[in-house]
């Protein structure tokens, strides 16, 4: 159905809103005038891995070229349905480091015979995997690694299967198949990844996470003392900086001429000079470029 059909209306519209109306669960009369509400829940089935790639669609062509692009990405090869153990087993030993890693990279013997082991520490029977199966091999796994899956065949959405502390497994699902990552930054061609919300950034200190409770917004730097001590009970920043005209949590959050790691020597590269506040219409602004082109009362038009 076009936008133009469901705004001017059309066979199609009235044929769905009388099937609406003869699916209703009540017994009062469904006008076309009156007022309502439509929800609309689409349910997807959930991604699993086997051995096998179904034949390539064209949508999916750009996404086998950038694969092979990236040196982050370890293919799996294999004519059975283990390929989410093994793309385990390869990552793990290529953390670790282990003698036989050519042979397990290279999908040998070894590679099968781990894979196989896991499936049976784990409890998990040897066939494609999707969610359930990871979630019980991180449950094995969890004193040890954090298992990541990036999905591509959805637009790229990463889902971590425990919390953040522990080195990562990282998995890539495409076409029912699984292959290692070895690096998130590298893969995704961002300097940082946060480990909180997986989200890449470039600058050190201007990536804003709301899933990271340790990251203060205002100093911009990971475990702030003012920000733990006011994150309990709630209190908001009330500090207010006379430079950049914003708000902190306290004297030690507001020391906030903090340089970036790689531009140290820069003085316009601190905190206070890469983010602030207009003094006139409030607005933030972060980055040197835009503070410099900030007019009150105007908006850049992206068009």
């Amino acid at each position: 159905m076009t936008v133009r059909e469901w705004r001017q209306g059309s066979d199609h519209v009235d044929a769905l809103f009388q099937r609406m109306a003869n699916s209703l669960n009540s017994n009062e009369n469904f006008e076309l005038e009156d007022s309502f509400q439509v929800s609309i829940t689409h349910v997807r089935q959930q991604p699993r891995g086997s051995g096998s790639k179904r034949k390539l669609k064209p949508g999916h062509q750009a996404v086998n070229a950038f694969k092979k692009r990236k040196h982050s990405v370890i293919p799996i090869q294999n004519k059975d349905n283990l390929c989410c153990a093994r793309t385990i087993v390869t990552a793990r030993a290529k953390i670790e480091r282990v003698d036989d890693w050519q042979s397990i990279r290279r999908g040998h013997w070894r590679q099968e015979e781990l894979a196989k082991a896991l499936h049976t520490k784990a409890h998990v029977p040897e066939d494609d995997c999707g969610y359930t199966e990871l979630t019980q091999f991180q449950e094995h796994l969890k004193n040890d690694y954090r298992l990541i899956v990036v999905y591509a065949d959805q637009g790229f959405y990463c889902k971590a299967f425990a919390g953040p502390g522990k080195p990562e497994i990282i998995l890539l699902h495409q076409q029912n198949h699984y292959d290692v990552i070895t690096s998130l930054p590298g893969f995704f061609g961002t300097s940082y990844m946060c480990a909180h919300c997986l989200q890449g950034y470039d600058r050190e200190g201007h990536h804003k996470c709301k899933k990271n409770r340790t990251f203060c917004r205002a100093f911009r730097q990971q475990y702030c003392p003012d920000f733990l001590e006011a994150l309990p009970p709630g209190r908001k920043a009330s500090y207010r900086c006379h430079d950049c005209f914003r708000q902190f949590f306290g004297e030690r959050c507001y020391q906030h001429l903090v340089k970036d790691r790689k531009q140290r020597n820069k003085p316009e590269a601190s905190v206070c000079q890469t983010i602030r506040r207009c003094k006139t219409c409030f607005k933030l602004e972060s980055e040197l470029k835009n503070i410099r082109q900030h007019r009150c009362g105007y908006a850049r038009c992206p068009s």
